[in-house]
C-alpha cells in the first residue's frame, strides 16, 4: 500500500511555501502551480455495500449513465486487476474516483480481502461511505466503516434513498448517525435531492483539495465546487486580513488570490501553464492593488479598523472569485484578450456588478436626488421678501 503523495489536510496548507524571496515578497508561481497540479490528482473513493446506490450517485454527479447500477458489468474489475472480481469485492476505477463494493460475507480469505480493500482507502484522499437508509445497518457494514475510519482518511457519510422514507427521514437519519457516531448527509441519488446542495459542499469541507477534481470531472456540480473554492479563499483572506500590522498580510493575500486563479483555471479544465492563467493572475493582482492599499490604510485605526480590514480582504477575494467564475463560464474570453482586457474584466465586470452598480450607484442616485430637490425648492430664507 502506498501513501498518498499529496497533503490533503487542506488545499491552503502549503500556501506559505508559495511565498518566497527577499522578505517573503516574491510569489513563486511555479511552486504554486505544482501544488494545484497535485490537487488535480486527488482520488475519491465511493464505498458501500452492493445496492447502496454508489453507481447511481456517481452517475448523478457525472450527469450521465457512466456506471452500470448494481450489475457489476464488464467494466468492473477485481482488486488485483482481473475481470472476475476478488471474493465478491468489485471496483470500478475511473481515475479521479473509484467505486468499491464491500463484501458483507465472512470466509477464510477475509483477512486478505480486508487488506486489499483497505489499501484502496489508504490511497484515497477522500472516502464517501454510502449507506442505504431504507435498510437497517448491517453489522458487517459497520465493521467495514470502523476499519476505514481508523485509517484516519477524510470521510463523508452519505445516507442514500431518503426519497423512499417519506416523513421518517429525520428519525432514520438520526438513528443511523447515532450508530455510526458521525453526521450523515441524507441524499437521493435517484432524484438528485441534496446531492449538489449538501453532499458536495460537505465533501469539499472534509477535503478542500478535491474541489478541483470534483469541478473538473463532474460538470453538473462544477459551479458548486467553484463557489466553494472561492468561499474558502475568502475565509482565508478574512482571517489573514485581521492581522493588525499594515503590509505584513499582503504577501499571503496575493498568494491566496493567485492560488484561487490557478485552482479555478484547473477546475474548469484549463492548464495553469497555458490559456493566459499566469497573465490573468498578474492582471487580477494589479486590478486589486488599489483595493489592497485601501485595506492597509484601514488597519491604521485600532480595533474596528482591524475588523474592517479583514472584512474587506474577504469581500475582495470573494468578488474576485465570482468574476473569475463568470470569466471561465464564458469560455475564458475577455474584452481585448490581453493583460489590459483581463484587468478591465476583473476590475469592471467583477467589481462593477457587486460594488459600482450597487452601493456607489445608490449613493450617486441619492446625491443627485438631493441636488435636484434643492434646485426645485430653494430655502425659505432666500425666497423671503425684504421688509426693510
Amino acid at each position: 500500500m502506498r501513501e498518498p503523495e499529496f497533503d490533503d489536510s487542506g488545499s491552503w496548507a502549503a500556501l506559505p511555501r508559495a511565498v518566497s524571496g527577499a522578505g517573503g515578497w516574491a510569489l513563486d508561481w511555479h511552486r504554486m502551480r505544482g501544488d494545484v497540479r497535485q490537487e488535480s490528482l486527488c482520488r475519491t473513493v465511493f464505498v458501500g455495500r452492493r445496492g447502496a446506490g454508489k453507481s447511481t450517485l456517481c452517475n448523478r454527479l457525472c450527469g450521465w449513465e457512466l456506471s452500470q447500477c448494481g450489475s457489476g458489468g464488464s467494466d468492473v474489475i477485481g482488486i488485483h486487476g482481473d475481470d472476475t472480481g476478488f471474493h465478491g469485492c468489485d471496483i470500478e476505477d475511473f481515475g479521479s474516483f473509484v467505486i468499491v463494493d464491500l463484501p458483507l460475507d465472512d470466509d477464510a480469505d477475509g483477512e486478505l480481502r480486508r487488506t486489499d480493500l483497505l489499501g484502496e482507502v489508504v490511497d484515497a484522499h477522500l472516502v464517501v461511505f454510502v449507506t442505504d437508509l431504507s435498510h437497517d445497518l448491517d453489522p458487517a457494514e459497520y465493521r467495514w466503516f470502523s476499519r476505514m475510519r481508523a485509517l484516519g482518511r477524510p470521510y463523508v457519510v452519505a445516507g442514500n434513498k431518503k426519497d423512499a422514507l417519506g416523513g421518517a427521514v429525520g428519525d432514520i437519519e438520526a438513528e443511523r448517525a447515532h450508530r455510526l457516531a458521525c453526521s450523515v448527509v441524507p441524499v437521493s441519488a435517484l432524484s438528485g435531492a441534496s446531492v449538489a446542495e449538501q453532499l458536495v459542499p460537505r465533501m469539499i469541507d472534509a477535503c478542500p483539495a478535491v474541489a478541483v477534481t470534483l469541478g473538473r470531472d463532474f460538470t453538473s456540480v462544477r459551479r458548486v465546487a467553484a463557489q466553494r473554492a472561492a468561499r474558502q479563499a475568502a475565509l482565508l483572506s478574512l482571517a489573514v486580513g485581521l492581522e493588525p500590522v499594515p503590509l505584513l498580510d499582503i504577501p499571503i493575500l496575493i498568494a491566496a488570490q493567485s492560488r484561487l486563479v490557478a485552482r479555478l483555471a484547473t477546475l474548469y479544465g484549463r492548464d495553469a501553464d497555458g490559456d493566459g492563467t499566469r497573465e490573468l493572475a498578474l492582471s487580477t493582482a494589479s486590478a486589486l492593488a488599489v483595493r489592497l492599499a485601501v485595506q492597509q490604510v484601514v488597519k491604521l485605526v485600532p480595533g474596528i479598523g482591524w475588523v474592517a480590514s479583514g472584512a474587506l480582504s474577504g469581500v475582495f477575494t470573494l468578488v474576485l472569485g465570482q468574476a473569475l467564475i463568470r470569466h471561465h463560464e464564458r469560455g475564458g474570453r475577455t474584452p481585448g484578450g490581453r493583460a489590459a482586457g483581463l484587468r478591465r474584466f476583473v476590475g469592471r465586470v467583477g467589481f462593477g456588478k457587486h460594488y459600482r452598480d450597487g452601493f456607489v450607484a445608490r449613493l450617486r442616485a441619492r446625491t443627485h436626488g438631493r441636488r435636484f430637490l434643492r434646485s426645485q425648492h430653494p430655502s425659505s430664507d432666500d425666497d423671503a421678501p425684504c421688509t426693510g
